[in-house]
């Protein structure tokens, strides 16, 4: 079963930001895809499997070096 969540994140500078924040979420194992519509969105929204959990996809971000805050599940 398939799941939605949105992000809010912060740090975002510019294009490579959104470029590297979208490859660490799409790492976690059961991202199924990313909409992260540009660096100057604070917003992205996840798509991924009922296994993964949000505090997962929250330390990748943080492990990329940006901040991520759950806002929707």
């Amino acid at each position: 079963m398939e799941k939605e969540i949105k992000l809010r994140i912060g740090g975002m500078t510019c294009a490579h930001c959104a470029v590297h924040v979208s490859q660490a979420l799409e790492a976690v194992p059961g991202v199924h895809s990313i909409d992260l519509p540009s660096w100057r969105s604070t917003h992205a929204t996840v798509v991924m499997d009922g296994t993964v959990s949000p505090d997962t996809l929250s330390a990748a971000v943080q492990d990329a070096g940006y901040t991520a805050i759950i806002e929707e599940q």
